[in-house]
C-alpha cells in the first residue's frame, strides 16, 4: 500500500515537471514569458496614466473695456477644477467699444495668432459666422448629448438661440441677454397720481404718462421721458410699430418705409410738440439722470439697475415698451463661441459651452447689468432681486433679436448719426431718413 503512494506521488511529480517544461519550451523560457506580459501591462498602464494627464490649453480673448478680469480669473479656476485636462488663458485685447475689439480679432486671425475662444455679442456672432472665423457646434451638439445635459444648455430659452443661429448653423448658447424695458419713476407716478400702467398700455398711454410727470421743480424741468437714441432703443420701438430697422434679410435699411417715419415723428413730436423730452447731447448719461430726478421714464435693459443700487436709488419699477400695432420684446446679448482656427475644435466646443451656460458662469460670472439665459436661473434670482417687477426681465415670449448684422458696428454708427441730426432740428424727419437709408444701405452692399 505504502509503495503504491510513493508510486502515485512520484508519477504526479514527473506530470508536474513535464509541464513546467513543456510551457517554458513554448518561450524559451518560461518565468521571463511571464515577467514580459507584466512588463506589457506596466508600460501600458503607464501609458494611459500619460495620456490622462496630458493638458490641453485653450486661449481665450475678451475686451479690455469689460471690467472681466477678476470674476473671468474665479470662473476660470472653478472650471478647470470640473476638467483638469483643459486649460484656459485668457487674453485681454485693448480696444474701445465691440468694433474696434472684433477687428482686432480678426487682425490676430490673419496673423497665424488664432484664439481658441471668442468673447462676442450678437452682432458678432452674425461677422464671424459670415466670415468663417467661428466654429459651428451643432454636430457637436448631437455627438454629446451627456455634456449637453450635464452642463444645463438644454434649460436655456430657446429664443435666445436665434441670435447665434446663421444660415441653419448654431454658432453657441446664448450666455447673457437684454431685452429693452421702461423704466420709471415711481415717487413720481404717485406725485402726479398716476396709477402703474399695465402691460398692455398703448403708445397713447404712453404719451399721456409722458406729459402727466414732465413739470418744472425748483426752477429745473423734469421731462417725462429721453428719446432713443441708440440703435438697440430705437429698434424696440421699430419693431412695436410693425416694422424695423432692416429688411427681413438686413441686406437694405428699412427707414424710409411709412411705418418707419411714422414712429420717429412722433418721438421727433415729443421734443418740439409735445415738450415732453429733452434734446439730446452728446454724453448724455440717461441712467444717471434718471437716478438723478431729471427723467421719469427711460428705455434700457438690465444694466441701469446696477447703477442705482450703487446710487442708492430705489423708488422704480419696470414695465414693457407700450403697443403700437405689436408688442414684441427686442434683445441683445452675449456668448462666448470657439473660433473655427482651433487645434482642439471638441475641447473648445466643451469649454466655450461651459462659459455659456454651466449654473456657475450664469450666477456668478455674469454682472448684475445682464440676464442669464437659462430657465431656471432667471426663475431663480431674477423674482428676488430689483426691481418689484424684476420677472418682466425673464419675458422671452415673442422675443426677437436686434438686427446685427456683420456691418453692425458701422450702420448703428450711421443710424445715430443721423437721428442726432434729427432730434437737434439739423435734418427733419423724412430727410434724415433717407439720408440714413442711403448710406445704411451703401454700407450693406459694400462688405
Amino acid at each position: 500500500m505504502m509503495k503504491r503512494r510513493i508510486a502515485a506521488m512520484g508519477l504526479a511529480l514527473l506530470m508536474m515537471a513535464v509541464t513546467v517544461g513543456c510551457s517554458g519550451k513554448n518561450t524559451g523560457q518560461g518565468t521571463t514569458g511571464l515577467s514580459q506580459g507584466a512588463a506589457v501591462q506596466e508600460k501600458a498602464e503607464t501609458a494611459a496614466s500619460e495620456k490622462q494627464e496630458e493638458v490641453t490649453e485653450l486661449t481665450c480673448v475678451f475686451p479690455s473695456f469689460g471690467a472681466y478680469e477678476e470674476s473671468l480669473q474665479a470662473a476660470i479656476e472653478n472650471f478647470e477644477k470640473e476638467y483638469p485636462n483643459i486649460k484656459i488663458k485668457p487674453t485681454y485685447v485693448t480696444s474701445d467699444a465691440w468694433n474696434d475689439f472684433f477687428v482686432k480679432v480678426q487682425t490676430m486671425v490673419a496673423s497665424g495668432k488664432a484664439p481658441d475662444l471668442i468673447r462676442i455679442t450678437n452682432e458678432g456672432a452674425q461677422m464671424f459666422a459670415k466670415k468663417n472665423l467661428a466654429m459651428p457646434i451643432t454636430d457637436y451638439i448631437a455627438q454629446n448629448p451627456d455634456f449637453i445635459t450635464k452642463v444645463g444648455a438644454e434649460d436655456v430659452a430657446e429664443n435666445l438661440l436665434g441670435a447665434y443661429t446663421v444660415d441653419g448653423e448654431q454658432y453657441a448658447y446664448a450666455w447673457e441677454w437684454n431685452n429693452c424695458i421702461v423704466y420709471l419713476n415711481t415717487d413720481m407716478l404717485e406725485q402726479a397720481s398716476l396709477p402703474f400702467p399695465e402691460a398692455t398700455w398703448t403708445r397713447d398711454k404712453f404719451l399721456e404718462y409722458a406729459q402727466a410727470l414732465t413739470k418744472t421743480e425748483n426752477g429745473q424741468k423734469v421731462y417725462g421721458f429721453a428719446v432713443p437714441t441708440s440703435y438697440f432703443q430705437l429698434s424696440a420701438w421699430l419693431y412695436n410699430a410693425g416694422t424695423s430697422m432692416l429688411n427681413e434679410d438686413m441686406t437694405e435699411c428699412n427707414l424710409t418705409d411709412s411705418k418707419a417715419i411714422e414712429m420717429v415723428q412722433f418721438i421727433h413730436d415729443c421734443i418740439y410738440k409735445y415738450e415732453v423730452a429733452p434734446i439730446p447731447s452728446v454724453g448724455d448719461d440717461q441712467v444717471v439722470q434718471m437716478a438723478n430726478g431729471q427723467l421719469a421714464m427711460i428705455f434700457a435693459g438690465r444694466w441701469p439697475v446696477e447703477t442705482f443700487i450703487n446710487s442708492g436709488f430705489k423708488t422704480y419699477d419696470i414695465q414693457r415698451l407700450p403697443k403700437v400695432e405689436e408688442q414684441v420684446t427686442i434683445y441683445g446679448g452675449g456668448a462666448f463661441v470657439a473660433s473655427k482656427a482651433t487645434e482642439h475644435p471638441e475641447e473648445a466646443f466643451k469649454a466655450a459651452t461651459w462659459f455659456n451656460v454651466s449654473e456657475y458662469s450664469q450666477k456668478e460670472l455674469l454682472a448684475g447689468s445682464a440676464i442669464p439665459s437659462r430657465n431656471s436661473v432667471m426663475e431663480d434670482i431674477l423674482p428676488n432681486m430689483e426691481p418689484d417687477n424684476g420677472r418682466l426681465f425673464m419675458n422671452t415670449d415673442n422675443a426677437k433679436p436686434v438686427q446685427a448684422p456683420t456691418q453692425y458696428s458701422e450702420i448703428s454708427l450711421i443710424v445715430e448719426k443721423y437721428m442726432s441730426a434729427i432730434y437737434t432740428n439739423e435734418m427733419g424727419v423724412e430727410e434724415g431718413l433717407k439720408a440714413a437709408k442711403a448710406e445704411v444701405d451703401a454700407a450693406l452692399a459694400a462688405n
